[in-house]
């Protein structure tokens, strides 16, 4: 089996198991978000990263794939990742850790690799 079809059997898999999970296209901007001003300055730094992957090649770097946002409930992390999201215009795959979440041993890190799976086949440029 190809690496291709094992990445679409899982695909298919996941979205057999559970629900699809909500592909956002969002037009939120960085001028949208208001507040911490430090915060947006190193969430611009942490894009060029992203944007401009080809001067870390240059140099003979491997630059990050990605940042994980962390914080209390209610500190913005959702609009942050919109603002990024947007600027980038990437989809943003919405998942809530509900769903991620079982009582089962290994269950929940199941489900996160299958996200990620699916981020990788449906939302990676």
């Amino acid at each position: 089996m190809s690496s291709s079809t094992a990445v679409s059997y899982k695909y298919f898999y996941f979205l057999v198991k559970s629900k699809l999970p909500e592909l956002q296209h969002p037009a939120v901007k960085f001028e949208d978000v208001g507040g911490n001003e430090e915060t947006l300055m190193e969430m611009c730094e942490l894009m060029i990263h992203l944007r401009h992957r080809e001067a870390y090649q240059n140099l003979g770097m491997l630059p990050s794939r990605g940042f994980l946002l962390h914080g209390p409930p209610g500190c913005g992390k959702t609009l942050l990742a919109q603002a990024v999201a947007g600027e980038l215009e990437l989809p943003l795959l919405k998942v809530s850790a509900p769903e991620l979440v079982s009582g089962r041993s290994g269950e929940s890190e199941k489900k996160l690799r299958e996200m990620f799976d699916l981020a990788v086949c449906t939302c990676a440029p």
